[in-house]
């Protein structure tokens, strides 16, 4: 008896059906190495000393945050905040008590689940409202979030510049600047809008710096200075 013969068709059907199959066992697999959420959580060190007698407000979530990521986040530190992101109260074992964290609400929660489940820079880039915010916020978290941030912007500016020419009228560096001081723009606290102009100052400066590492013309005054005014132009 001949071996049953299969066309391409029919060849696509078991593969796929096979991929369903491996994907709904690893959805319904448990995640290795991931623990299940318990309401409890342990903090040493300057996480605890920041934790306090407890947490409520969006500052208090942030100083704890500064805390923990100033040294590299620790697997308990994580653990924290993925147990207070989830919206509940947590038992928290710090300098030797046991303190009773949230339920956090409002701008406090949506901070710590920022820290848990960061967006990717990209998709907050040149995007005004809610996104711009994000990054904002992304970079109060000490030298590393500001870093973070600054050097993201940084790249994105130069790659564009790197693109340019006065050939091109310059096409790809006021596509990305006009596209994140656009962003900027929409921010309606004062205080938020120079935070975010700083950041800029902080990327355009970065520009330079590669730039001049790189023997490449930097961009011209007339290029980045409108947007940069009211917190001080940087020079090349």
């Amino acid at each position: 008896m001949r071996e049953p013969r299969y066309g391409l068709v029919e060849i696509g059907e078991v593969f796929m059906r096979m991929v369903a199959l491996a994907a709904a066992m690893f959805v319904a697999a448990p995640a290795f190495g991931q623990a299940a959420l318990d309401g409890k959580a342990t903090l040493s060190g300057k996480a605890a000393g920041a934790l306090g007698s407890g947490i409520s407000t969006k500052e208090q979530v942030r100083g704890v945050i500064i805390a923990a990521v100033g040294d590299g986040m620790s697997p308990e530190e994580s653990d924290f905040f993925k147990e207070v992101a989830a919206g509940g109260a947590v038992d928290t074992l710090a300098a030797g008590k046991t303190v009773r964290v949230g339920p956090l609400a409002g701008e406090a929660l949506a901070i710590a689940n920022l820290l848990v489940a960061p967006p990717n820079l990209k998709t907050l880039w040149k995007s005004p409202g809610e996104p711009i915010l994000q990054m904002v916020e992304m970079s109060r978290w000490g030298d590393f979030g500001r870093n973070r941030v600054t050097g993201f912007m940084a790249n994105q500016l130069y790659a564009a510049w790197a693109r340019s020419s006065v050939m091109t009228a310059y096409r790809d560096w006021v596509s990305e600047y006009v596209g994140v001081s656009n962003a900027i723009d929409s921010i309606t606290d004062p205080a938020v809008e120079t935070e975010a102009r700083l950041l800029l100052k902080s990327a355009v400066e970065q520009v330079f710096a590669k730039c001049n590492a790189d023997q490449r013309v930097t961009p011209p005054l007339f290029l980045y200075d409108l947007p940069l005014l009211s917190v001080g132009v940087p020079s090349p």
